[in-house]
């Protein structure tokens, strides 16, 4: 999680440089980051079917963050081959990349929001990234995706908040498992040390 949480960090500030320099009234540029998220919204459904109400880096994240630590996502990619466990793994980076561009869009431009929901979001697509790419190198003994996800998430926070312990603690009131302490104290300790 520290190469996306790194990338996230950086491309905030490149976004709030971006709308800084615009020769436009301040007010207009949260509209027009508000159009860009708009344009981005109508790629995703040029290429998706009109299934879904809003593009899934719409919003806070909170019920796809849901959905990829309930595992359901991952059901039929873990019974299928290597070739399409990687290929879901790609997805969820690319997911996880929108989502950042997203973010920065709203953010930099000035419009309202936070990093702390879309911190979760990326963490989880990372991690669960992550768990499938293990699956799909043939490691057994891997961990379900989903816990990667969790892991992921406690990782993420603690990279963009630079508060290793909020991270770890967050997340463990998200499950209220004791076993999970370790793994979350080891990952989100990771990415913040210099």
């Amino acid at each position: 999680c520290a190469l996306p949480a790194v990338g996230f960090m950086r491309l905030l500030p490149a976004a709030e440089r971006f709308f800084s320099r615009m020769r436009v009234p301040r007010n207009l540029r949260p509209a027009i980051g508000a159009l860009m998220l708009a344009l981005l919204g109508a790629l995703y459904f040029w290429r998706r079917p009109f299934g879904e109400l809003l593009p899934p880096f719409f919003g806070a994240g909170y019920h796809d963050t849901r959905n990829l630590l309930e595992g359901s996502l991952y059901g039929p990619a873990l019974a299928d081959t290597p070739m399409v466990m990687a290929s879901v793994a790609v997805s969820l980076l690319f997911a996880g990349f929108v989502k950042a561009v997203a973010t920065c869009l709203t953010l930099g431009s000035g419009g309202s929001g936070g990093m702390f929901a879309p911190s979760l979001l990326l963490g989880a697509l990372t991690g669960g990234a992550f768990g499938l790419g293990l699956h799909a190198a043939g490691f057994a003994s891997a961990p379900d995706p989903s816990q990667c996800a969790l892991v992921g998430m406690a990782a993420m926070v603690a990279a963009t908040a630079h508060a290793p312990l909020t991270g770890v603690l967050l997340v463990y009131e998200l499950t209220h498992i004791p076993s999970v302490i370790l793994p979350l104290m080891l990952t989100a300790v990771n990415p913040v040390s210099r």
